[in-house]
């Protein structure tokens, strides 16, 4: 399963354990910040856009999810809930 994690401004390493463990039951995770850090998630899972403007997360996500086929979206920050709604919906 190929899921998409969404932040739309990375909140350091907090959620980093909770990826992890998502990842340790067997889903494929990605990782797309708006604004973030090149280091946090394996690069070939992992996007930031250096925005946290929801037009860029939505063209972004789709883009990716066109190449990847993600069968899912989730996120664990409160503060992209709707940014995370809005590319599940898209």
């Amino acid at each position: 399963m190929r899921l998409l994690a969404v932040e739309a401004s990375q909140n350091g390493s907090y959620n980093l354990d909770r990826y992890r463990q998502v990842a340790q039951l067997g889903a494929e995770l990605y990782v797309l910040n708006g604004e973030g850090t090149a280091e946090f998630w394996p690069i070939a899972r992992y996007r930031w856009l250096g925005s946290r403007k929801i037009d860029d997360i939505l063209d972004a996500a789709a883009l990716w999810h066109a190449g990847i086929g993600f069968d899912g979206v989730l996120t664990f920050a409160e503060s992209a809930i709707v940014a995370t709604a809005a590319v599940a919906g898209a």
